[in-house]
């Protein structure tokens, strides 16, 4: 805690909350709660706390890639081998060739 909000006026530790970093801030919040409590002052350490939330740089989410899955492809021997009902999971695409559906 780079100093003790509890033996300054609220003006004078307004005025050393520039250049304070998220943790200091952090620290002198939780000592002012514990101590005088002084609305005022907790109000300008959210305020600096805000500032500083704000000035951060904003890291956006690289956009995840889904690899679709390889098309499961088959001949006309392989169809016309299947059973009736295993046949209609397949669609022809034309050629003599299926593909897997869903």
């Amino acid at each position: 805690m780079p100093f003790d909000p509890s033996k300054l006026t609220v003006k004078k530790a307004t005025a050393k909350l520039s250049g304070l970093s998220m943790d200091e801030l952090k620290a002198l919040y939780e000592a002012e709660l514990i101590g005088k409590h002084r609305s005022s002052l907790l109000s300008s350490i959210g305020i600096a706390q805000d500032a500083l939330l704000e000035a951060a740089p904003v890291v956006e989410e690289a956009a995840v890639v889904v690899p679709e899955p390889p098309v499961a492809e088959i001949g006309s021997e392989s169809f016309m081998r299947m059973h009736y009902t295993e046949r209609r999971k397949w669609r022809s695409v034309g050629g003599g060739r299926f593909v897997a559906v869903g």
